[in-house]
């Protein structure tokens, strides 16, 4: 209920910022920008208490899900970490435990054997 209250504050706000213009003699598209970004600054200033209630009532239904960044990220970092193990097995290319990430490539073995 706060989300909707604070969206229907806003548009209230633009809507009176454009009546405001109009009366004063701005019309055309003008009107409509200026409506808008007035409306806007307004909105900001004005409705903080409403924002914040809006804030957390997204926040509550999200109900700390991880969002879709937060999830590629881990996803991602799990991908490093694989790839990273991989390099530091026993046996890798510089036979201390590491290797070159060009000599992990798929597929890199074809390319010397392919080579003169």
């Amino acid at each position: 209920m706060a989300l909707l209250t604070y969206t229907l504050l806003r548009l209230g706000l633009v809507v009176a910022a454009g009546v405001v213009l109009y009366l004063l003699g701005v019309q055309s598209w003008l009107l409509v920008v200026l409506a808008v970004l007035m409306g806007a600054g307004l909105s900001y200033v004005l409705l903080d208490n409403q924002r914040q209630a809006a804030a957390r009532t997204l926040e509550r239904r999200m109900g700390g899900k991880p969002t879709r960044v937060e999830r590629s990220v881990e996803r991602y970092a799990e991908e490093e970490d694989a790839e990273l193990e991989v390099l530091e097995q026993p046996g890798s290319a510089d036979g201390n435990g590491t290797a070159d990430a060009e000599d992990a490539r798929p597929g890199r073995e074809d390319d010397r054997a392919a080579s003169p």
